[in-house]
């Protein structure tokens, strides 16, 4: 497990609490990254979100940095990076949404790995960092 008390921030410097904390199940893999399950408190959800942490639960700790958000969806079977739907017609390095990829974003990283799959799983030479 990654059991990481540890807060995460939001691009912007806030905190956004920690998605390793013993409630979460998580795995750590052998090259250390780590994974954590979050199921939405919702008993009508049928979404849960996943977080990697590509640097296990060493600093930066910073959503879009090294760490990122996808959903997984159990009607469907699928594993989204957050913001899958907004990433089709919208900018996602600008402050105009909540969770985009961008320091000036409410909860901004959010959906940095939306930015980075739609740059064909690259860091695109816009990427803010």
């Amino acid at each position: 497990m990654c059991n990481n008390q540890q807060a995460y921030k939001f691009l912007s410097g806030t905190g956004m609490g920690s998605p390793f904390n013993s409630m979460s199940p998580s795995i750590k893999l052998a090259n250390g990254v780590c994974i954590s399950l979050n199921r939405i408190n919702d008993s009508n959800s049928t979404q849960s979100n996943i977080f990697i942490d590509i640097n296990g639960t060493n600093p930066p700790n910073i959503n879009g940095k090294d760490l990122f958000v996808f959903i997984f969806r159990f009607n469907e079977g699928k594993i989204l990076p957050e913001g899958y739907n907004w990433g089709k017609n919208n900018d996602l390095t600008t402050p105009n949404l909540q969770g985009n990829c961008n320091k000036k974003a409410q909860f901004g990283g959010t959906y940095c790995a939306t930015v980075i799959m739609n740059a064909g799983w690259e860091m695109p030479k816009n990427y803010p960092w």
